[in-house]
């Protein structure tokens, strides 16, 4: 038993709903008795036009359900509301896209305004009830129900709910967008080798595609698609950063580093030079020695060195404190808009590179020490104020705690209890 939820349905929300429903039920009833006049038209003469919802099939429970769906609104309460489970809201969503084709003399304002309200109300009652689904009954259950219904839906669509012919001649839209899929492939597959060292499997070149293509296509970056795809310096450095925020990419023997690698590499090379010196140096003042101490003794000295070495925490604070200053400073410092990229790309560059961000300070207190590590933070753009942010925030992480796991946690901890703040403070306003 699916968990449900009570809904109401107004008159003008039920005109818009019982066409559909009603063109549904009828066709279903065709399909039952072997009449499919509104089948795809080159099924069984053209297999490559006609593959398509090629998950298809017919489910007995769902087109029951699908009735009984109609049925409900049928029979409407005198106070309009009925109890719905998200498969009933996805029937009533998907009866409602069909009501172009049901009611013909429909207003086309009614298109743009009362029909997508409608939709949104349907969806936000339908995530609400898949949550109350994968809370009682677990995700598993929930993705195999949702599998079934994606399958009738698709067997509804080809076989009873085809009233489209496709054009035939040349695809050229269809190529186009192959070849340019294609091309996008090979440039991932080409700068993350060059510039990693790193083969990515299918799997993930394709869902890379899927995730870049639409994006450039919509205009949300800087570079046009066209220009990503004529494999520029621009356009690889474009697709690195893009895909090393949403994948986690490991380099090779051979990989190339960056200018500040290089610079982090040169560091570590003369400072284990230098450590190397002063054990050569400590080793002859022992050998050197004339008043009987051991020369062993010698070596003493060097690990005091590195004891005092390694960073002194002078504020001690526990986990839970850490974690109210960091919901604190997301709320008194960071615009909410910021909040998600600033904890995501934080708790990515402490694990990956936190040498970046660590600070010498001199504070004794929380409060000092956050505004000693505050840089200067450029708002124009939303890139550098991330970055600002980020900067900020691994400072004084970095100067409480030397265990980069446990920051990762506390960051993520922090951030949750900011937005269970933030959301709390909306329901009581």
């Amino acid at each position: 038993m699916l968990p449900t939820l009570r809904i109401a349905i107004n008159p003008a929300e039920y005109s818009l709903l019982k066409p559909g429903l009603d063109l549904l039920a009828n066709r279903l009833a065709d399909a039952r008795a072997g009449r499919f006049h509104y089948r795809h038209p080159w099924h069984r003469i053209d297999f490559l036009d006609s593959n398509i919802y090629r998950n298809r099939a017919f489910d007995e429970s769902m087109a029951a359900r699908l009735i009984e769906v109609r049925a409900k609104l049928w029979d409407l309460p005198s106070s309009r509301r009925i109890y719905v489970n998200f498969i009933d809201l996805s029937i009533l969503a998907f009866a409602l896209r069909q009501l172009r084709a049901a009611d013909t003399l429909l207003p086309k304002e009614d298109f743009h305004t009362t029909v997508p309200a409608l939709a949104q109300k349907l969806e936000r009652f339908r995530k609400r009830t898949k949550r109350g689904t994968i809370s009682a009954h677990g995700k598993q259950s929930y993705d195999e129900a949702a599998a079934r219904w994606r399958r009738f839906s698709d067997w509804a669509r080809y076989n009873p709910l085809y009233s489209k012919v496709p054009r035939r001649g040349t695809p050229f839209i269809k190529y186009l967008w192959r070849d340019n899929r294609v091309r996008m492939a090979e440039l991932i597959k080409v700068a993350v080798k060059e510039r990693y060292d790193f083969d990515l499997n299918e799997v993930q070149v394709n869902r890379i595609c899927q995730l870049v293509i639409p994006s450039l296509r919509r205009g949300r970056h800087e570079l046009t698609l066209n220009t990503v795809l004529s494999g520029s310096d621009a356009a690889k450095d474009f697709l690195i950063a893009f895909i090393t925020k949403r994948f986690e990419l490991k380099k090779g023997p051979d990989a190339p580093l960056t200018y500040w690698e290089q610079y982090f590499k040169r560091a570590e090379r003369l400072g284990q030079a230098m450590k190397r010196q002063q054990q050569a140096d400590r080793g002859v003042a022992g050998s050197l020695r004339t008043d009987g101490t051991d020369v062993s003794t010698a070596d003493k000295p060097l690990a005091s060195t590195s004891e005092e070495a390694k960073p002194q925490l002078s504020i001690r604070l526990t986990d839970q404190e850490i974690v109210k200053a960091v919901s604190l400073w997301f709320a008194e410092n960071v615009h909410p808009t910021f909040w998600q990229d600033v904890c995501e790309e934080a708790r990515h560059q402490v694990i990956r590179s936190p040498c970046l961000y660590r600070k010498h300070t001199i504070s004794k207190s929380l409060r000092d020490l956050i505004q000693e590590v505050r840089p200067i933070i450029d708002s124009s753009e939303s890139r550098e104020c991330t970055n600002g942010y980020i900067d900020w925030l691994l400072g004084w992480m970095l100067a409480l705690r030397s265990d980069l796991n446990c920051i990762f946690n506390l960051i993520g901890a922090g951030y949750a209890g900011a937005m269970k703040s933030r959301h709390s403070a909306s329901y009581t306003l």
